[in-house]
Parts: C-alpha cells; structure tokens; sequence
C-alpha cells in the first residue's frame, strides 16, 4: 500500500492502473483488476507515486549501505590479523587511516548533494535523510581522525603538533572535523530550536567541511587523480547550483 501525500492510500491494483492512466490516457482495466475513481485525485501521475515507493525503500535500505564499508574494513582486518600483509598490503596503518578517508569525502559528498538533488527533482522524502547521512559522515570522519592518532602517529602529540605546524593539509583536515563537529553537536531539534535563524546560518559550514575535504584529500593524494577531477567536478556542479538558487532569491 502506498501513501501519498493527499492523503489517498492506493492499493498495489489501483497504482498499476494509474500507471495505465497515464501511459494510454484513459480509464482502463490492467491485469483484471478495477478501476476505482481515480480521475478525482488532482494533479497525480504515476511518477509521482512511483517516486514516494522508491524513496520509501531508499530509505530503509540507507543505513546498510552507508555502513558495508565498515564491514568490508573489518573483513580486510581480520585477513591483516591472519597475515601481515593480507588485508592491506606493505603498509597496513597509512591504508587503514587512507580507506575510512576515502569513504569519509563519499559520504560527505552523498550528504552534500542530498538538498540540490530533492529540491531539483522535487523528492521530498530524500531531504529527510539528510541529517542520517551527515551522521554517518561524522562517524567515519571521527574513525578516520582516531585511526590517524592511534596508528599513524601512535599517541605522541608531539609528531601531531610538528603535523599541524608543517603540513597543511593536516590543518584544513582538523578545520573541517572541527566544523562537522559543531554541525553534529546542534544538529538535533533541541539546538535547532533554541539557535533559531542562526541554525541555519551554522549549518552553512557544510560547504566550508566539503571544501576543506577536498584540499586535504587533494594535498596529501599522489595518485588517483582522476578520482579527485571527478569530486572536484561534483562539489563544483552542486556548489554552482546552490549559489544560482541563492542569487535568485536575493534579486
């Protein structure tokens, strides 16, 4: 049974004969089933409703994807505890710390796109899962930060400040954590109350988090460039969209 937004609930017969409706234009019988009065709900078309089982879906099966990447992380560990070597090659520490860094720019970049995306197609549902995946970017950013601490420069603050001192792309990395960070802690409905239209304005940092990202990713990678062109041309096209709808409504 499908929900829409009207307040109509369609049975699975009534939405295959609405997708009839507005393929051949009229009333009609499709695989037996009748046709109810369906001409009475205004403004529907099958996309529509196809749309909302979609994202319905989506949004179950969300939270399993975004995090296969943690079990396939643990996969690849436990053949690095069977064998040096096994799960991430000649240099398992920098490839740990590397992956959840990889997926971290992913997830940030899927949380990013989420509002141009169901503002242009119109999808609604999609914008609820917003605040999920930005979640779940924090998390692996916060697992990427701790893996850089505890394998890379195993706890000794000293080589961590000589980094922030000398390579740049540790510190608009540590910027970015620092403003995701501010985002997550007021992200709830509580923070969003009591900080009213700054809320808003605060949660504008996501731009300023997928920038800085992407420069941390770009300065420390030495390979891949290709993958970087096609982030890069992502946060470009979805950076343009944001400020031309900006524009228009301030002029």
């Amino acid at each position: 049974m499908w929900l829409i937004p009207d307040g109509v609930r369609l049975q699975s017969e009534d939405y295959l004969a609405l997708y009839s409706i507005r393929i051949e234009g009229q009333p009609c019988l499709l695989m037996g089933t009748q046709m109810k009065s369906l001409r009475s709900i205004p403004g529907w078309t099958w996309q529509r409703i196809i749309r909302v089982d979609l994202l319905s879906n989506a949004s179950r099966a969300l939270p399993i994807i975004l995090f296969l990447p943690l079990v396939w992380l643990f996969y690849l560990s436990y053949l690095e505890y069977l064998e040096t070597g096994a799960g991430f090659g000649v240099n398992p520490d920098e490839a740990f710390v590397k992956y959840l860094g990889e997926w971290s720019i992913r997830i940030l970049l899927v949380a990013y796109c989420i509002t141009p995306v169901s503002r242009t197609f119109g999808w609604g549902a999609l914008a609820k899962l917003r605040r999920f995946v930005g979640l779940t970017a924090f998390v692996y950013v916060l697992l990427h930060l701790t893996s850089y601490v505890l394998l890379y420069i195993e706890l000794d603050w000293r080589v961590l400040l000589e980094d922030v001192i000398e390579r740049k792309y540790v510190v608009v990395g540590f910027l970015a954590f620092f403003c995701l960070l501010l985002m997550t802690i007021t992200s709830t409905k509580g923070w969003k109350r009591r900080l009213g239209s700054s809320w808003r304005v605060l949660h504008r940092l996501i731009h300023i988090v997928v920038l800085f990202s992407l420069l941390h990713y770009i300065w420390l990678t030495k390979d891949g460039f290709g993958v970087i062109f096609l982030y890069v041309v992502c946060f470009g096209v979805l950076s343009i969209e944001r400020l031309v709808r900006f524009m228009r409504k301030t002029y």
